[in-house]
């Protein structure tokens, strides 16, 4: 039923927007894997239940961090007092927030002066869905919401 939800926004979402090129879906979708690669990694790791979706912050094609999604509501900007906080100038100090309503995890732009794209395209806001990559500046957060499964007896470097 979540898969059969899923499919059902993407569709809702990629109707609302024009077609990207096959090489930046092709940038987004390698993005993509690796960074659910690694959130299921560290929910490996951290004992973590894998219906705990995460964000995965990704910069120039490495993965920085990433934050299990375990409050209703994160905000990420360049404030000390963001849920997630990435210091770097050309994020906004409140830049967006992620909101967990409706049974469906939402991003939303505060107004920031350089904006979001999910997936590629400039949005103010947005129904995520797992794989999703949203771009701040030169920073890629990839939204896991079912992180892959491990091979059996994998052993992780965290």
């Amino acid at each position: 039923m979540n898969k059969d939800r899923n499919e059902m926004i993407k569709k809702i979402n990629t109707t609302m927007h024009h077609a990207i090129s096959p090489e930046e879906e092709s940038r987004i979708d390698e993005i993509g894997k690796r960074a659910r690669y690694v959130s299921a990694i560290i929910h490996s790791s951290k004992g973590l239940s894998a219906a705990v979706p995460s964000l995965v912050i990704v910069r120039d094609g490495t993965v920085q961090t990433a934050f299990p999604m375990r409050k209703k509501i994160l905000t990420l900007g360049r404030s000390e007092q963001a849920d997630i906080c990435i210091d770097f100038e050309k994020i906004s100090r409140a830049h967006c927030v992620f909101s967990f309503e409706d049974a469906v995890w939402r991003v939303k732009d505060c107004g920031s002066m350089n904006g979001i794209s999910v997936n590629g395209k400039k949005v103010t806001g947005k129904i995520l869905c797992d794989g999703d990559l949203i771009e701040i500046s030169c920073y890629q957060i990839v939204f896991a919401d079912k992180p892959p499964e491990l091979p059996a007896g994998f052993d992780s470097v965290f």
